[in-house]
């Protein structure tokens, strides 16, 4: 009986099958090495990885030669790093500039949660055939951080910021009048004044730590502050002007009001109170003629309210005064309210009155 031989096409098929297998592997295994390289060439890749490197050292290479320019006097270089730090600590996302970038070129503008802090340019180059992105330049402005303030204190306080005590590098105005005392500067006569002070070139608030002339301290924010001009006078020199404000206040009445119709001797009785030669002197001795034809009214004077009394500076004192006159007339007695600014000066016979202000 003759035996039938097997064919080869099953070995031929197999061979077959295997070489397609083979050669789609080979295909998909190129396709694949492909996509990652397309994926990798992608500039989406380069950006998201620079948005994730801001460590403390990104950080600190953006932001040193800033904080190099701060005002250090103000802030420490560890504080102001510690503010910057924190805006890191929100969403960073990034935003392609298109007008500025071109084929092989992409400006991404850099935000902190909403707010552009710089910018980041790519470009393309090529690596053993393929394209590869790479960061080749990064601008960060952190000056939006930058703050400034202002105070305005009377010229004898002193101004400390953050421990450090602020001198002329930080005047920014002298010589400021108080309104009030406006009318006796124009007059020639020595006032008190402020001063007002700037800082700037530092990070987040900074308020102010201001010293009086009697050695008392308060934080404040900054803005205005008038002070007590009253607070330089002793308590003798107080007592003695108000003394002398009674004393002379008295008498001018008299005068004024022509008591007893003796306008002389009122005169002679109000001027050891009066710096001889004064304003007031002068302007007191020339009404003489006039009084004395004047009808005797006879002023009561009651109600004397000392409101304040200051030192102007040059043996020169000022007190502001309100009072009451009660007034004789046929239909009977009339009360007035009044207010005079007094000036006093220091002589060797003690505090004199040497002008006076009616407003």
């Amino acid at each position: 009986m003759r035996t039938k031989k097997k064919g080869r096409f099953p070995l031929f098929l197999l061979a077959y099958v295997l070489f397609w297998v083979i050669l789609i592997m080979a295909g998909l295994r190129y396709l694949w090495g492909a996509m990652v390289s397309y994926e990798a060439s992608r500039p989406v890749h380069t950006i998201d990885a620079y948005a994730a490197s801001f460590d403390d050292d990104h950080i600190h290479r953006l932001v040193d030669g800033f904080i190099g320019t701060l005002d250090h006097n103000l802030q420490s270089e560890e504080e102001a790093y510690g503010l910057i730090r924190a805006c890191f600590d929100g969403e960073l996302s990034y935003a392609k500039m298109s007008a500025l970038s071109t084929e092989d070129k992409l400006v991404y503008a850099i935000s902190l949660d909403g707010r552009k802090v710089g910018s980041v340019t790519m470009v393309k180059r090529d690596e053993k055939g393929e394209t590869v992105w790479f960061i080749a330049d990064e601008e960060m402005d952190f000056s939006w951080l930058l703050s400034s303030n202002s105070i305005t204190v009377p010229s004898s306080w002193r101004v400390n910021c953050n421990g450090h005590e602020l001198g002329e590098d930080y005047l920014t105005e002298t010589g400021i009048p108080y309104e009030e005392l406006e009318e006796l500067a124009a007059d020639g006569y020595p006032t008190p004044s402020k001063v007002s002070y700037a800082i700037d070139g530092y990070l987040g608030e900074k308020g102010f730590t201001v010293t009086d002339l009697s050695g008392n301290s308060y934080v404040t924010d900054g803005g205005v502050q008038e002070g007590d001009l009253s607070e330089s006078l002793s308590v003798e020199k107080k007592g003695e002007a108000e003394r002398l404000t009674g004393q002379f206040l008295e008498l001018y009445i008299q005068f004024m009001s022509c008591s007893n119709r003796n306008p002389s001797g009122n005169y002679l009785n109000l001027r050891p109170y009066m710096v001889a030669g004064s304003k007031i002197d002068r302007r007191v001795h020339g009404a003489i003629e006039g009084l004395t034809w004047a009808s005797s009214r006879g002023d009561v004077l009651h109600d004397v309210n000392i409101l304040s009394i200051i030192e102007l500076g040059e043996g020169y004192y000022l007190t502001d005064v309100t009072y009451q006159i009660d007034t004789k007339s046929a239909a009977g007695i009339y009360t007035s309210d009044a207010a005079v600014k007094i000036i006093m000066q220091d002589t060797e016979k003690g505090l004199l009155v040497e002008n006076l202000y009616t407003y």
